[in-house]
């Protein structure tokens, strides 16, 4: 009991890293683009590179901080994280060129990706077992949630006082409010799966090679490349979008912002449904969702849909944003096991993140090339359908389990079962919950 009450209140300190960091960060460099638009005379394509670079920079330094996790603790490689994020958005509030802007947002996106999603969702999975999906949902919706409070404070501050102190300002709030908290509260688990967690090597699971040789690792890799392009092709250009339609800075921010509460919800949401029904059921619907939602947001401008196709969007893509991110971790721990997670998770993460990149610029050069944002979130849209493809190629998953013999020694084996329970593995697991109650 002491143990898991640890684990939820590691998830908590969690869910507070990435309300701050993330929430007043990626959340909210959507709206810098059209004020540095306007003061630097750059067009669409050009302001999407400053995104493009942060976002690109975010996932490049994955696989490194997933080595990292590996072999150092995790406190120290979050503290680094949110240094770079303070130093880069210091640096960008003096910039007056694209060049050493898109250089200090890209240091600000190192520093990101080193303190939140990465680390944080696998510290989640390691804490947490029973209910992971749960604790997933809850780390990675906190981002959300701080989209929605922190985006309406940034886009005042930017009206107020200009884009360069609101930036300073979110250099300031990160530096005191995440670092004693990654340095006094953030810890690794000292077991996972029963084992010491300084005992990597005998943890089960694949070792990278294997895993890298494995259908189902490329069909979730694929899966997440196909989401993030579609994914990031939409949110950073929602406000200018809703701008071209007519509506005001504010109303767009606020229509941008009902998006985080509403992703928030559907965090929780998926997780729950995750754990209940399984990841990849729960990944399936969440993708016809989300396309179906970025369908409705072309509509919004047309004045006799606006607001019902606003709502609709709200709803229906914001509610399932986050669901690749949110799953795909869980899937690919079932399939690979936590010997190598990290590190493998940081090289899927570094994949995700080139296509990340590619999403905001691609939309900005549609955008100029047809004058119109609408057959930019149709490819979108398109690429949510697509990623069912790999998706349904991933048949299977391996569970890795201990299997303690009469000595007390262990040894560790890894089964492939379908995720479709069958009669016989019911009767087989009803068998081996008999035994061990009338036979220790």
């Amino acid at each position: 009991m002491k143990e898991r009450r640890k684990s939820w209140i590691m998830v908590g300190g969690l869910s507070i890293a990435s309300f701050i960091i993330l929430g007043s960060t990626i959340s909210t460099v959507g709206i810098f683009l059209l004020p540095l638009t306007k003061e630097f005379s750059w067009n669409s394509k050009q302001s999407s590179v400053v995104a493009a670079t942060f976002v690109l920079s975010l996932q490049l330094v994955s696989p490194a901080v997933g080595w990292l996790l590996d072999r150092i603790k995790a406190h120290v490689v979050m503290t680094i994280g949110a240094l770079l994020t303070v130093t880069g958005y210091l640096w960008a509030s003096s910039a007056h060129d694209l060049f050493t802007l898109s250089t200090a947002m890209a240091l600000s996106g190192a520093g990101v990706g080193a303190s939140t999603y990465l680390p944080c969702t696998v510290l989640a999975t390691q804490w947490v077992e029973m209910r992971r999906g749960l604790a997933i949902a809850i780390v990675v919706g906190a981002s959300s949630l701080g989209g929605a409070v922190l985006l309406p404070v940034v886009e005042h501050l930017i009206s107020a006082y200009g884009w360069r102190t609101s930036m300073q300002c979110i250099a300031s709030f990160i530096f005191i409010c995440t670092t004693p908290l990654f340095l006094l509260l953030i810890r690794q688990p000292t077991n996972i799966g029963g084992m010491q967690a300084a005992e990597q090597n005998e943890l089960p699971g694949l070792e990278v090679r294997e895993a890298l040789g494995s259908k189902d690792y490329w069909s979730l890799a694929v899966m997440m490349v196909l989401t993030s392009v579609g994914f990031m092709g939409v949110y950073f250009h929602i406000v200018p979008f809703l701008v071209d339609q007519g509506f005001s800075s504010r109303g767009a921010s606020l229509i941008y912002a009902a998006t985080n509460v509403t992703s928030f919800v559907g965090f929780i949401a998926v997780g729950m449904f995750a754990d209940r029904f399984s990841a990849k059921r729960t990944l399936l619907v969440s993708l016809l969702v989300n396309a179906l939602g970025i369908f409705m947001l072309p509509a919004a401008g047309y004045s006799s849909l606006s607001i019902g196709a606003a709502i609709a969007f709200v709803l229906l893509w914001g509610a399932t944003l986050g669901a690749p991110s949110q799953l795909i971790p869980i899937l690919l721990m079932e399939s690979v096991g936590p010997r190598r997670f990290s590190t493998l998770f940081g090289i899927n993460t570094l994949l995700a993140g080139l296509a990340l990149s590619v999403g905001p610029v691609a939309t900005g050069a549609i955008r100029d090339a047809t004058a119109s944002y609408v057959r930019a979130f149709e490819v979108c849209a398109s690429l949510m359908i697509i990623a069912l493809i790999p998706m349904l190629l991933v048949r299977c998953v391996k569970e890795f389990d201990f299997h303690i013999h009469n000595d007390g020694s262990n040894t560790i084996s890894a089964s492939t079962a379908l995720e479709k329970n069958t009669v016989r593995s019911i009767w087989r697991k009803f068998l081996i919950r008999w035994r061990e109650r009338f036979h220790g």
